[in-house]
């Protein structure tokens, strides 16, 4: 992760987000409300979008879409960035299940597996190497 420390430092990147904006709009009716504005701060967009992105709560296209409107607004190194964060996102998604599962023993309400995390885990880490 090294090569992208610089990537990182960029403060310009840097924006007012709420972070987990996906679970916090509420509809009723024809009235949409967003909530739970305590957990918002500065983050970078790049980070939000990996976080969405591994968590599975936007499609395919629909990442692919938020990121090619994200860095046409941000920085050049946004892409960099939210590759480097997808990386990340992985392996904390994969910690906490670890420790879920092995560790408490419980089996949490989420899509994921340990074994299909490790696969995308493996793929990604192979693509960072060539």
């Amino acid at each position: 992760f090294d090569q992208h420390e610089s990537d990182l430092r960029q403060n310009t990147s840097f924006h007012f987000m709420h972070y987990e904006l996906v679970s916090n709009i509420v509809v009723n009716g024809e009235k949409t409300r967003l909530i739970d504005w305590e957990k918002a701060g500065f983050s970078d967009p790049a980070y939000v979008l990996a976080v969405l992105d591994t968590v599975g709560k936007l499609l395919p296209s629909q990442i692919g879409v938020l990121r090619k409107n994200l860095s046409y607004f941000s920085d050049n190194n946004f892409n960099n960035r939210y590759f480097f964060f997808r990386k990340l996102a992985l392996i904390i998604n994969y910690l906490w299940l670890y420790e879920k599962i092995q560790v408490e023993k419980i089996q949490p309400a989420t899509s994921w597996t340990l074994e299909s995390l490790e696969t995308v885990l493996r793929r990604e880490m192979s693509y960072a190497s060539s």
